[in-house]
């Protein structure tokens, strides 16, 4: 109480103080622009200085708030579809894990909507047509997956020749191997799928040829190996 009251009696000496330097010399002010002139006195003009001042700052902070909003709004947006994205896609993982390929199929295509990693997606989708006897879009969304992501083909090549082997289809499967086989040594499961696709085929030249990286990365056990030789 005793703060407010020392303020109060300081102001209102400020405001005498004030009045009283107006009425002893108002100054004087003319501004010409043109065939237009302002005159005023000296405190009535830096009065509309001061408000001239407050009013275009606060147009700054309007302006910049608005600016900041929009990112806001933005960002709040581009979280809420990442949100989506990342649910349909878990639903996605559940159903096929599940063995409801039809819905996994659904769920996870729809994951790849503003999603920025969508591989996984497409190679799950991939898997989900093959249990739906759908081979055109396992190539279709074999296809995205290595159009989504550059580094990808080894993913690709592995994901379709597993798809190629449960389907017997065991030639088709050493030719999608050829082109990733040279990065056997960073992915030995190449060997493995390269060694059951000649196995299945009887390939034994070529099985042989494949024995010493067989060996090497320790892809099959001993007694297997021996027996092979």
């Amino acid at each position: 109480m005793r703060k407010l009251f020392i303020l109060t009696l300081v102001a209102l000496l400020l405001g005498v103080g004030v009045v009283a330097v107006i009425e002893t010399d108002p100054g004087y002010i003319l501004v010409t622009y043109g065939n237009y002139t302002l005159e005023t006195s000296l405190w009535v003009g830096l009065l509309l200085i001061l408000l001239m001042t407050l009013l275009i700052y606060a147009l700054v902070r309007l302006v910049n708030k608005l600016i900041a909003g929009q990112h806001s709004l933005t960002s709040w947006f581009g979280d809420r579809k990442a949100q989506r994205a990342s649910r349909a896609t878990t639903r996605g993982l559940i159903n096929f894990m599940e063995g409801n390929w039809s819905h996994a199929q659904r769920q996870l295509l729809r994951g790849t909507r503003d999603n920025d990693a969508p591989l996984a997606n497409y190679l799950l989708a991939a898997r989900a047509s093959y249990r739906l006897n759908d081979p055109d879009k396992v190539s279709e969304y074999l296809e995205a997956a290595g159009t989504s992501e550059s580094e990808a083909e080894t993913a690709v090549a592995v994901t379709r020749a597993e798809l190629q082997l449960q389907a017997g289809e065991n030639e088709q499967a050493v030719s999608s191997l050829a082109a990733v086989r040279k990065d056997a040594g960073r992915h030995p499961y190449v060997l493995e799928l390269l060694y059951q696709a000649y196995h299945n085929l009887q390939d034994w030249e070529n099985l042989a040829g494949l024995l010493p990286e067989l060996k090497k990365h320790g892809i099959l056990p001993e007694a297997e190996l021996k027996r092979l030789e």
